[in-house]
């Protein structure tokens, strides 16, 4: 299958320029699914130096998938990058596409501290339509000789990547704030929620030039799949939406609205999918620092103004309900972007490959319900170091983990249970509830390890049905008691900053899960090693963790229509999907249940801002669906032909044809594909198959 996150080597060239005797060999590297593309790390070297480097190979520009401003894009995205990726400012250099291999280039560490530099580079991107800027490291002769070339190549490759992800708009989203102008008059709003756009008023004679040119400028920038939130001013905000068509006149008279002596005909097409009758406003000091703005009186003065994730974060919080922490206190305020970020890069500095996508899933899979089901290689320690970037450790009592006996029959030795005294002697899982009830600012992590080697409904069901009483209760989370209140004196629930993580393996010695246990976690998968990861940080660069508050993380849903109203199309499409694939379960009775249905809607709508629909969807299918399926007999397999079909678009085919792999890379679902295939695979020589054989 076709890891669309993964780099390969497009291209190499070697030339020696007109008059010089100064030979170049020049690579670029792409992700696979972005081959199409002009922007590409690249690799040079020539008799003076080696440089790796973000580039734009002009030569292909005309052809490209992304437009030469879209590449500039990242420079948008440089502090983030210095941070997510604790980059060094003094090793890389900038320089421009005029400037030849042996000019002077300026340190990143210059540029940032010299704003007159930044404001000519700014000045040459907009006065220039066809050039670009670079950014990389660079080694002279001298220094390659003290060196391992091909581990600074490598270094430079991999922290280069999530700037060089920066420069194709379909990998990123832009946020922006629209003026509805609501106290001037409310209809403006009315009429946008009603029609799914957002109206503007840039008419010759109703503002003045200047103004009218910044924004319709402004407006222009924003495309397919951006945010826009609606403001109202005096820091308030009525709803916000996808961005569905750009910016466009209305040239239909009957369809001009008639405020304000203007026709408001300028638009965006805007699918509102949360809207509010009354502006909800922010009452605190804080209020630019917030949004991510930097001048008060840009706020004022536009239409139309871009805001960071974290901008819009906070005004999705707002606007749904929920309290805006104080993050001082040592807590940090990311974007979900930025915690997925910080939380790979963490665990790559300490020496172990995952890839991004999955830590995307991982933290995805928490966050609609908090137990998750993990198999295959590695699964113990990824949870182990997603808890430590967060500051979960064992030594802070908020990392435990549990080891599973075989002996395990019911809840006693989980819980805990009362002696032939009289007295309550607590379990290890009662013991960090009780901590995690008292420390509800705090994510808490708990590993029951090997959970299958015993029977997970002997000891573990009473715990699962707890958690299925979830409510709302004056704002927060609360469940039924675990256990009688006259055992331990006290209430005790389970609190919503508790995460529950069960490591499975499938062998002899194990015991297979009920369709009880199975419907109610994510089942992932971890399957890849890379022994050849060495990217380690030096002696003094240590991976720091971040204290993040747990309502970063904690779900804010329980049931789906606490989604509903703010969230229907995504609701919607996965209904759809999902009755299309419980026709093809339902001759073996294996079709999902209200409970997949709500947790899998959940799913896609947290992962709307980190990877696309169909991805999200496969990984749901892959770990919600798929685990429930076995097959020894003819319906069975045929089920699972109908689920291939489903994934592929085409038949499976007992004899394997020549294009078996394309088929999988090209899969609207490929990861479901290949699990799929293999199940039939298996089942094909040995007439029995499940999702857990290996």
């Amino acid at each position: 299958m076709s890891d669309s996150n993964r780099l390969i080597v497009a291209g190499t060239e070697n030339w020696q320029n007109s008059g010089s005797l100064s030979k170049r060999f020049w690579t670029r590297i792409k992700l696979e699914d972005r081959l199409d593309s002009s922007s590409c790390i690249a690799v040079m070297i020539n008799k003076n130096n080696l440089r790796v480097y973000l580039e734009w190979h002009n030569y292909k520009g005309k052809d490209s998938s992304n437009t030469l401003e879209d590449h500039n894009n990242w420079i948008n995205h440089l502090h983030d990058w210095i941070r997510l990726q604790n980059i060094k400012k003094s090793q890389y250099s900038i320089w421009t596409s005029e400037q030849e291999d042996n000019d002077d280039y300026i340190t990143l560490e210059n540029f940032l501290n010299n704003q007159e530099t930044q404001i000519t580079m700014t000045k040459f991107l907009k006065q220039s339509a066809t050039d670009w800027i670079r950014v990389g490291l660079l080694y002279s002769k001298e220094q390659i000789a003290e060196l391992d070339p091909a581990e600074e190549i490598l270094k430079g490759i991999s922290e280069l990547k999530w700037l060089y992800e920066k420069t194709d708009r379909r990998n990123f989203k832009r946020y922006w704030l629209y003026n509805t102008y609501y106290s001037q008059n409310t209809s403006v709003w009315k009429e946008s929620q009603k029609n799914s756009y957002a109206a503007m008023q840039y008419e010759k004679g109703k503002e003045n030039q200047a103004s009218i040119t910044r924004n319709v400028s402004l407006a222009k920038q924003i495309s397919k799949g951006d945010i826009v939130v609606a403001y109202t001013g005096e820091k308030g905000f009525l709803g916000y939406g996808e961005v569905i068509r750009n910016f466009y006149n209305e040239e239909n008279p009957s369809k001009y609205l008639s405020v304000n002596g203007g026709a408001w005909k300028q638009r965006i097409g805007v699918s509102w999918s949360f809207s509010l009758e009354q502006p909800v406003r922010y009452k605190e000091n804080d209020f630019l620092l917030s949004l991510g703005i930097q001048n008060k009186a840009a706020l004022s003065s536009n239409t139309i103004l871009e805001i960071p994730e974290k901008g819009f974060n906070f005004v999705e919080n707002l606007m749904l309900g929920n309290k805006i922490k104080d993050y001082q206190n040592g807590y940090i305020n990311l974007s979900q972007e930025e915690i997925v970020s910080h939380i790979h890069n963490y665990i790559s500095m300490k020496g172990f490959f995952y890839r991004i996508e999955e830590i995307k899933n991982l933290f995805l899979s928490l966050r609609t319900k908090p137990f998750v089901i993990i198999s295959g290689t590695g699964k113990t320690k990824i949870v182990e170091l997603f808890a430590e970037s967060l500051g979960a450790t064992d030594d802070n009592g908020r990392y435990k983990l549990i080891p599973v006996r075989p002996d395990w029959s019911d809840g006693s030795d989980l819980l805990g249970y009362v002696d032939i005294k009289g007295d309550f002697q607590p379990g290890p899982l009662t013991k960090i509830i009780q901590n995690a009830s008292n420390d509800k600012d705090n994510p808490y992590f708990v590993v029951l390890d090997e959970m299958n080697l015993a029977r997970v409904e002997y000891y573990f069901s009473d715990f699962l049905s707890v958690m299925e009483s979830r409510k709302w209760e004056e704002g927060e989370i609360v469940t039924t008691a675990i256990l009688p209140e006259e055992q331990l004196q006290d209430r005790l629930n389970i609190p919503p900053n508790l995460y529950i993580i069960g490591t499975v393996n499938m062998d002899e010695t194990t015991h297979p899960f009920s369709k009880k246990v199975l419907d109610r976690a994510n089942t992932i998968e971890f399957n890849e090693v890379k022994l050849d990861h060495f990217l380690f940080p030096d002696s003094n660069d240590e991976a720091q963790p971040k204290l993040l508050n747990n309502e970063r993380i904690q779900s804010q849903f329980l049931y789906l229509k606490d989604a509903y109203s703010k969230h229907k199309s995504i609701i919607h499409d996965v209904t759809e999907r999902l009755i299309e694939i419980n026709e093809l379960l339902s001759p073996i009775q294996a079709h999902i249940g209200y409970r997949v249905r709500d947790e899998i809607c959940f799913y896609l709508i947290y992962s709307r801002y980190l990877m696309k629909f169909d991805k999200a969807f496969d990984y749901q299918l892959h770990q919600k669906i798929l685990p429930r399926i076995t097959a020894s007999e003819t319906q069975a397999f045929e089920v699972l032909k109908g689920l291939y079909q489903f994934c592929t678009s085409h038949q499976f085919e007992e004899i394997e044809p020549d294009n078996q792999a394309e088929v999988i890379k090209n899969a609207k679902y490929p990861k479901s594909a290949k699990k799929i295939h293999e199940m039939l695979g298996r089942g094909q020589s040995d007439g029995f198959t499940s999702f857990w054989i290996g």
